[in-house]
């Protein structure tokens, strides 16, 4: 069976460029815009589709309960002006005219299979109407009062329905007004005038009566008159009330047996360009009208409908001034009010695409159907999931994406649907040309089966169709490079593998590949090719022809750029080839590399959550990163001397091996290697998931040509720098990803919920708060982190005070930084000051964490019972800053200063009064009362 008994092209449709409201009175044209505008239509979401938004209108009068205000945003060149063509032609235009029949008729294809009954409800609409609707088309970039507008289309209108002069007492009211205020010495120049012509339609009293009578043809000659005494000709619409008008026409043409019309249409086309230029001049552009119009459209629903178009909702307000926002927003909100429709119809070229492809026969294609359905089903599961991003983003369910680019293009492949509407140069047109040229003929050819498969129509085709536009892409001169050298191939499959290369390539971020996957699998979704054939394709591209090479780290293929470097490649293979590697090389290579600081983390890891739960700061708590071997790892868990090597609270070891069967292994015994270690609650431990496999011999190869002499490397020229970049390319990315995608262990891990067990952070966390369960807090304070030379200063200018006092007087605080810290830390967190109005007093720390620490100095210089005991504050410094309590240098003075100022009485100090000493001098150590050191 051929494909052109399964389906075929809606040989009208299309989307027309450059559309107005003009071309409604150019029959050459109108009639195929109607027959050739594409609806679309989804039945979960009627408004976002233009066949719901046809309907919606069309229940502006089956009810007054129904909204008849209706606002379209759309972008431009979507077809928005087209649909406002045929919306007006449907409305105005009888049943049984070409142009309804053809809206119907593209409304039916849009529904087909999906909704029946909507499509059956325009339609009973049309044949059931006893008159047409009047239909007003304004356009807001047509520019001037929009009034003076909508009465040429107006009266347009009414002459085109056969009904004259229903609008005469509205537009000979002002000419009438003129002449009635005339003054003696302006009416004897009208009467003079009057006479030098000849008086045609009589004197200024019979010129007044016609008026009154509603005579509009006599306006002209008023108008004639009005040059002749002032030198100017005026326009007598210019303060037209449009809201008058239409409730006219409503009562006296819509209403009653006599009734001329079923009802008011206006379409406002372009209605961002009017508001812009309303907001600018409001007189100008025609004051109140759109007030005037959303009013009547208020006050008589189910009789009148207003239906905008534009580009951007127009209560953003782009491009209006901020000194007219305000009166601008009351008419946006008019044009978009709470119980009218605001609709953002799906502009997508996918449904576009979707209703160009139509079923032929639904039997047929029932039986098609059941017999490819898990086919069809699986290349669109595989499209979805794994090669697209923008439709999950977009918020389709694959249930959608199914609907409209597998079933609903086949015979595109669901990717080629894809690219086809998202390309950088594909627009609509182009799009539908391609359906209506190559999709044509290749339905009309082709059988629905080929070798065993469903025939689609892969990306590949896109290719040849857009070449030309294709050729911008920078990897275009070397696809036709290598496209020129496999011309006389005995089969098409390398020139196949090579549209798919550049396809891939040239696509760029609309096709996604999931980093471990190989590239040959997004290839055959490209091509059709089985995988054999294609991977003969690749291998005889890349090793035979030297055309493409192959990316292992990041598992691509990819065109050569300029020279091609294999014989540097060979070179080095040959050079290296008897030498051994070792995965000590690949950790080495890090550390010269400094390859952590390509990962995303730097070099430690902040243990975030232990710091803001104790209201730390982050710089005191981190683990330094670093790499291992599997033997110098567990050597280093042995040796209590490794902690020594590092100034950061821990060590988060990533433990890399040559092959899986080593990282298996480590992963079944590291419990047991961390339970056996003395400093395992300072070391946490990385596992990548990845082995580093020939990584090493890479590394090997960069030595070797980094090695090469520099005449060498000059005879090699580009060469020599592409391949050392290439190879140091694949061994950075190899790494880093190998880097971040690992396993975390440590001892207490499983208090750690599962879900957050691959976050460093909190792996060291618990780490840490296992060992420093009494750390002291310093509300996030930075000056407290070591080494800050502001919290040196405050710390120890606060020591020295109450050394030599019990308490601070805060006028004496430096400045707000003293306060700060004080008040904060010292006396709302640790309670180690109590605050009045004036002081800050010294007392015994209320934080049950500090007393802690208050209660253990108080036990190491415990008596005893002895009259007098020597203290090293050594002594007491390797507690303090040691598990449990980790406290630093600054947090130690402060708490040790405060003890001292509590128990001075019972305390004097030794120590040497001059640190800085001359050579040869010697300063003997002295006994001193707290007060006295605080002094000197």
């Amino acid at each position: 069976m051929l494909l052109n008994q399964l389906v075929e092209i809606n040989e009208k449709g299309s989307i027309a460029s450059s559309v107005n409201f003009g071309m409604l009175d150019d029959l050459e044209k109108n009639l195929p815009l109607c027959e050739s505008f594409i609806f679309n239509y989804d039945s979960t979401k009627p408004e976002l589709s233009t066949v719901g938004i046809l309907d919606a209108v069309r229940r502006s009068y089956h009810s007054p309960n129904q909204p008849n205000i209706h606002l379209m945003i759309q972008q431009y060149g979507k077809g928005k002006s087209h649909f406002a063509i045929a919306v007006a032609n449907f409305f105005k235009k009888p049943f049984h005219s070409q142009e309804v029949q053809g809206i119907l008729s593209q409304v039916e294809k849009a529904t087909s299979a999906k909704n029946q009954a909507i499509s059956e409800g325009l339609k009973l609409f049309k044949q059931n109407q006893r008159h047409q609707h009047l239909v007003i088309c304004l356009s807001g970039d047509i520019g001037g009062d929009i009034r003076k507008q909508f009465l040429q289309q107006l009266v347009k209108s009414l002459e085109a329905a056969g009904i004259q002069d229903s609008l005469a007492h509205h537009i000979c009211s002002e000419p009438l007004r003129y002449l009635e205020t005339l003054n003696p010495e302006n009416r004897a120049k009208a009467e003079k005038y009057l006479q030098s012509n000849g008086n045609p339609d009589g004197d200024l009293n019979s010129l007044i009566r016609l008026l009154r009578e509603n005579n509009s043809g006599v306006i002209s000659t008023v108008k004639k008159i009005a040059f002749q005494i002032t030198g100017f000709t005026p326009d007598f619409t210019a303060d037209i009330n449009i809201q008058a008008i239409l409730e006219d026409l409503i009562k006296n043409h819509c209403i009653g047996e006599n009734a001329h019309f079923q009802g008011i249409l206006i379409l406002f086309d372009e209605l961002n360009q009017y508001l812009k230029a309303w907001a600018a001049d409001d007189i100008g552009a025609g004051g109140a009208a759109l007030q005037n119009i959303t009013n009547i459209c208020e006050n008589y629903k189910g009789k009148i409908a207003l239906l905008s178009f534009t580009q951007i909702h127009p209560a953003q307000g782009v491009g209006i001034s901020a000194n007219v926002i305000p009166e601008y927003q009351k008419i946006a909100t008019r044009l978009a009010p709470k119980d009218g429709t605001t609709y953002n119809p799906a502009s997508s070229l996918e449904l576009v695409i979707e209703n160009l492809l139509l079923v032929k026969n639904a039997s047929t294609w029932q039986t098609f159907r059941s017999q490819w359905h898990n086919t069809l089903r699986r290349e669109a599961e595989t499209a979805f999931e794994r090669r697209i991003k923008i439709y999950k983003n977009k918020g389709w369910s694959f249930e959608e994406f199914y609907t409209h680019l597998s079933e609903g293009c086949f015979p595109l492949h669901p990717l080629t649907a894809y690219l086809l509407c998202n390309l950088d140069f594909t627009q609509d047109r182009t799009a539908i040309q391609f359906i209506k040229g190559d999709v044509k003929r290749f339905i009309a050819t082709q059988p629905v089966e080929n070798a065993g498969k469903v025939n689609y129509i892969y990306p590949i085709a896109l290719v040849d169709t857009f070449l030309e536009n294709f050729s911008n892409y920078p990897v275009y001169n070397h696809y036709k490079k290598a496209v020129d050298l496999v011309a006389g191939a005995e089969t098409d499959d390398e020139l196949v593998v090579l549209k798919a290369l550049f396809l891939y390539e040239a696509s760029g971020e609309n096709l996604t590949k999931p980093d471990r996957e190989e590239h040959q699998d997004i290839l055959v979704s490209l091509t059709g090719l089985s995988k054999s054939r294609l991977q003969a394709g690749l291998d005889k591209l890349e090793k035979e022809r030297d055309l493409i090479y192959h990316r292992p780290e990041i598992k691509l293929y990819r065109f050569w750029e300029g020279i091609n470097p294999k014989s540097i490649q060979q070179e080095i293979e040959e050079k290296i080839k008897l030498k051994p590697t070792s995965i000590n090389e690949v950790v080495a290579y890090c550390g010269e590399k400094n390859i952590l600081k390509k990962y995303p983390y730097n070099t430690t890891v902040i243990a975030t959550r232990f710091v803001k739960d104790n209201k730390l700061v982050s710089e005191d708590w981190q683990f330094e990163r670093k790499i291992y071997s599997i033997d110098k790892f567990l050597k280093a868990l042995e040796n209590n001397r490794t902690l020594n090597d590092t100034k950061e609270k821990g060590i988060f070891a990533y433990v890399i091996a040559e092959t899986q069967e080593e990282l298996q292994e480590l992963r079944n015994n590291i419990a047991n290697y961390l339970s056996e270690s003395l400093i395992n609650n300072r070391i946490a431990v990385a596992i990548p998931t990845e082995e580093t496999g020939n990584l090493s011999r890479v590394i090997l190869k960069i030595k070797a040509l980094e090695e090469t002499n520099p005449t060498s490397q000059k005879l090699l020229g580009k060469a020599y720098q592409e391949q050392l970049q290439r190879w140091q390319e694949e061994a950075s990315t190899r790494l880093t990803r190998l880097l971040n995608n690992c396993t975390y262990y440590c001892v207490g891990i499983e208090k750690i919920p599962p879900t957050e067990q691959h976050k460093t952070e909190r792996v060291i966390s618990v780490l840490l708060q296992n060992l420093y369960p009494f750390v002291p807090p310093v509300d996030e304070i930075d000056k407290m982190r070591s080494d800050h030379q502001t919290g040196k200063k405050i710390v120890g200018w606060t020591a020295k005070q109450i050394f030599i006092e019990d308490n601070i007087t805060q006028q004496t605080l430096q400045d707000q930084s003293y306060r700060t810290v004080l008040d904060q830390i010292f006396v709302k967190l640790w309670g180690l000051f109590k605050k009045t109005s004036d002081k800050y007093i010294v007392q015994e720390p209320t934080h049950e964490k500090i007393r802690a620490a208050w209660h253990k100095i108080s036990e190491i210089t415990d008596l005893e019972g002895l009259p007098q005991k020597i203290f090293g504050l050594e002594t007491i410094w390797q507690v303090l800053s040691a598990p449990p309590f980790g406290y630093s240098e600054y947090n130690f003075t402060m708490l040790l200063a405060g003890w001292l100022a509590i128990h001075r009485k019972e305390v004097c100090l030794r120590g040497r009064v001059k640190l800085t000493t001359k050579k040869g001098e010697f300063v003997p150590s002295q006994d001193k009362s707290v007060q006295d050191w605080g002094n000197y």
